[in-house]
């Protein structure tokens, strides 16, 4: 095989590789971000990709690499054709490269941007913005001639530090600033990187890490002994810059951040791109070193200059893309060391670069996004962004979609107000998102005083800050599960219960009852997140996160009971004959809240009567029946007081009652059972559906449920039921 025929094919094997890393783009960024939004991110990483590689090869690859006029623009081929295989190689090879840079962007400006806009600025920096600083920096390809103004300053930038990811850098740092950031993302109650995918993302990674190979390994254009060495470099400074970063973390005793960790690696690459084919593999590792380390800092400085980065572009690609420029100079490892004249002369030819491309990069993109705004829309209303793009943009609906997707924005909480046009219109499961941000708001203020308080108690050692850090990422963990448990709840019951309601002003008022739930949820977060930033005593804040755990489940248990009612309002008539042993129910249910009774320090007494049987409905609800009347007659007794369960038979009846000494109920109060959803004369909001529904299955199974009650002295509550036929006892028999 001839040297020609090698080369042609190490750059088709290489340029592929380089392909992979377009899925790795993808993998990551999807993975970074909200549920709502990955399948327009993954979208924009496929298009943009189909857009550049058409954009450079019709009119970039002539402007970057055709015969240059005056080291300014490249003058052609235009629809670029080899005239020979290793030409179509390096164009196929080329395409692959500016796919990259246009992706970079991508990520950075996820979860804000149309998809139209996002289109138009992908054909904008593959077919002038890269192209042209390409040109100046790496001149004409096999088949032009001349060099780039900057190229015959001196300027090297090997495999693209500053051309593929300086240029991707600046722009996505031109369009993050002038687009602007994601609502919420910053402010009072401001929320961090949402990432639903992480292992994706991690994946991603490994992916790009693989294509960095064909990425650095091609760009000698040929395949020589050289390449082996350029291989190792590049493997090494992608770990050094994981290893850096996750050292930055676990050195302090910080949790170890798995996205800085996967943009170390990221920036140990970029870093040693520039000088990939003259580093030693000692100095591809103080790069990789170098890469790695500024990832955290910028990431910090974006974040208090309020430049919202959804993936962390900045970091990983424009800081260590900078730095690794810089450094050519000085990882030189030719044997003849240059004199001070000529290493001044090379790191100011090198200066000159960084700053040209962020001047050009920068400058085109932050005038284009302004111009563009005037004639399309390039920011996604705030409902949409609120909804997620993927049903905006794409009319696809994931599981986040449903969980927290768009909310009206009717009054400053985001209120339902006004929530069905027509009778057959429903709630739509938006009524979530005000408590996913407050959630999101408490837990970033316990993220930020996570360090604080790992190393508040004074002469503690350092297993003892291990375990207080374990402690305080299980409360979040379990603040993030009550929180998705709650998001899948209330999509269930928006997804299929609240649609199958027969009469409007039931819709209506379930739906109202949801958004009571939830500004009650969200008042008592946003109450505890205040009291979170000021509290200074360890034991009251790991009280406050563990009752912010207990508020959501208890929100879970709400939600779920306006689904069960909701079902109940609509579920025929079961003309079935069944048998629950009375007697075995009652026990169960009874001994089950016995742990209960005892922390509310309550008695509990039961007595049944010896010829019970069996009672004519499902076991099911009876249960349900007894959990609830039981657990409210705990709930709301008072301290030292009694709970009395008697069970006995009538002749074709079964009655069970249950009597507390608690705080009973006021006549209004016991009116709402039987009306739920309306309103009382006082305005206040309501909360208990448990009786209701419990009314309405006695109904359902033949029975009926009365309550007595006085306010401070107690309650009884009757549960008539009607016992099993004959046939149905035979059954159990």
């Amino acid at each position: 095989m001839g040297q020609v025929t090698l080369d042609t094919l190490w750059l088709i094997l290489c340029g592929t590789l380089v392909l992979f890393m377009q899925p790795g783009f993808l993998g990551l960024e999807s993975g970074a971000v909200r549920a709502k939004n990955n399948v327009n991110v993954a979208a924009k990483n496929l298009a943009d990709f189909c857009i550049a590689a058409l954009a450079f090869w019709a009119v970039g690859y002539g402007m970057m690499f055709g015969s240059t006029h005056l080291g300014l623009i490249g003058q052609g081929p235009w629809l670029a054709s080899g005239t020979n295989g290793y030409t179509t190689a390096f164009i196929y090879f080329q395409v692959m490269f500016c796919s990259t840079a246009a992706t970079i962007v991508s990520g950075a400006v996820a979860e804000r941007i149309t998809f139209v806009a996002y289109l138009c600025f992908a054909l904008l920096l593959a077919g002038f913005v890269y192209p042209v600083f390409g040109h100046w920096a790496w001149g004409s390809g096999p088949a032009g001639e001349g060099a780039g103004w900057l190229k015959a300053l001196g300027f090297r930038d090997f495999a693209g530090s500053t051309v593929v990811h300086s240029v991707g850098g600046w722009s996505a740092l031109a369009a993050m600033i002038a687009i602007g950031p994601r609502i919420g993302r910053f402010g009072g109650n401001r929320f961090p990187v949402q990432a639903q995918g992480v292992p994706f993302s991690m994946l991603g990674v490994f992916l790009i890490f693989i294509g960095w190979i064909g990425f650095n390994g091609g760009s000698l254009l040929g395949f020589t002994d050289r390449v082996p060495q350029i291989i190792l470099c590049t493997l090494l400074a992608g770990a050094t810059g994981g290893a850096v970063t996750l050292l930055l973390h676990v050195i302090p005793g910080r949790p170890a951040g798995v996205f800085d960790i996967g943009n170390g690696v990221i920036g140990g690459l970029v870093a040693v791109t520039a000088s990939a084919d003259i580093v030693s593999p000692i100095a591809a590792v103080a790069l990789g070193l170098l890469g790695g380390a500024v990832v955290i800092p910028v990431r910090s400085w974006l974040e208090k200059a309020e430049i919202d980065d959804a993936i962390g572009a900045v970091p990983a690609h424009l800081a260590p893309g900078v730095l690794g420029t810089l450094a050519v100079p000085f990882v030189n490892i030719a044997d003849v060391p240059p004199s001070l004249d000529g290493l001044l002369h090379a790191v100011g030819v090198q200066f000159t670069g960084v700053v040209v491309c962020a001047a050009w990069s920068f400058g085109v993109v932050y005038t284009a996004v302004r111009l563009a705004a005037v004639v399309i829309r390039v920011r996604v209303d705030p409902d949409v962004e609120r909804r997620g793009l993927n049903v905006a943009e794409h009319g696809v609906t994931t599981d986040m979609a449903h969980l927290i997707g768009r909310f009206s924005a009717t009054t400053p909480r985001n209120r339902l107000g006004d929530l069905f046009d027509q009778a057959d219109e429903v709630i739509s499961v938006d009524v979530l998102d005000p408590a996913v941000e407050s959630l999101t708001g408490f837990r970033d203020v316990l993220s930020a005083r996570r360090w604080q308080l790992t190393t508040a108690r004074e002469g503690g050692s350092t297993e003892e800050r291990r375990d207080m850090a374990a402690v305080i990422e299980r409360l979040d963990q379990d603040l993030r599960f009550a929180m998705e448990e709650a998001c899948l709840i209330v999509s269930q019951t928006v997804g299929s219960d609240l649609f199958t309601l027969g009469a409007e002003g039931d819709r209506l008022g379930a739906a109202r009852r949801l958004n009571q739930l939830v500004g009650r949820l969200v008042r008592d977060l946003d109450s505890l997140t205040a009291r979170l930033r000021l509290e200074t005593d360890v034991d009251m804040i790991l009280g406050f996160v563990e009752t912010a755990r207990d508020k959501t489940h208890t929100f879970c248990r709400k939600v779920e009971t306006v689904s069960d009612y909701c079902a109940a309002l609509t579920s025929t008539e079961d003309t079935r004959e069944v048998a629950t042993d009375l007697r075995a129910a009652v026990r169960e249910v009874v001994d089950s809240f016995r742990s209960q009774a005892s922390v509310y320090n309550v008695l509990m007494a039961t007595e049944i009567a010896p010829d019970v049987g069996a009672a004519g409905v499902a076991a099911s609800v009876l249960r349900r029946v007894l959990k609830v009347v039981i657990e409210n007659a705990i709930v709301f007794n008072r301290d030292g007081g009694v709970v009395q369960i008697a069970v006995s038979r009538d002749h074709a009846m079964a009655t069970i009652e249950v009597t507390d000494s608690g705080i009973g109920m006021s006549d209004a109060e016991i009116a709402l059972v039987e009306d739920p959803f309306r309103t009382p004369e006082d305005g206040r909001e309501t909360f208990g559906l448990s009786l209701a529904l419990v009314s309405r299955l006695m109904r359902q199974a033949g029975g009926e449920l009365v309550i007595r009650s006085e306010k401070g002295v107690g309650t009884r509550v009757t549960a008539r039921l009607p016992t099993a036929g004959r046939r149905a006892l035979r059954a159990v028999a």
